[in-house]
C-alpha cells in the first residue's frame, strides 16, 4: 500500500480522491489527520485570498465525527481562518450556505 509520510507518521495516499478524502475512521482517518487536512485547506485559502479566508464547517451523526470535526476546526482556526460551524447538517445544506454567503469554502466531515 502507498503511503504518505507526514510529520508525525504516515497516511495512506489512496484516501485522497479527486473531490474529497475517504477512509476508515480511527484507522486511515485519524483526529490528528483531520486537524492536519484543516490546516493545510486553512494555509491554501490563506495563500490564494488576500483576506481572512471564511469557510462553513459541517459534520454528520457519525460517532466518529466529532472528535474528527473539532480537529478539522482547530487547524482551520489556527491558520487564521473565519469559520461558520454549521454544526450537524447534510452537504447539501452546507454548499448553500457557502453560495449564498459568498464563503471561500467549506468541508464537511462524514
Amino acid at each position: 500500500m502507498d503511503r504518505l509520510i507526514i510529520e508525525h507518521g504516515t497516511m495512506p495516499s489512496h484516501i485522497f480522491r479527486r473531490y474529497d478524502i475517504r477512509g476508515i475512521a480511527g484507522t486511515e482517518i485519524t483526529s490528528g489527520l483531520a486537524y492536519l487536512i484543516g490546516r493545510a485547506f486553512g494555509t491554501f485559502l490563506q495563500r490564494r485570498i488576500s483576506a481572512v479566508p471564511r469557510i462553513a464547517l459541517g459534520r454528520d451523526v457519525r460517532r466518529s465525527s466529532p472528535g474528527l470535526h473539532r480537529a478539522c476546526l482547530h487547524g482551520l482556526m489556527e491558520t487564521g481562518c473565519a469559520v461558520i460551524d454549521l454544526g450537524v447538517t447534510p452537504t447539501p445544506v452546507l454548499n448553500f450556505t457557502v453560495a449564498h454567503h459568498h464563503l471561500d469554502g467549506g468541508k464537511t466531515v462524514t
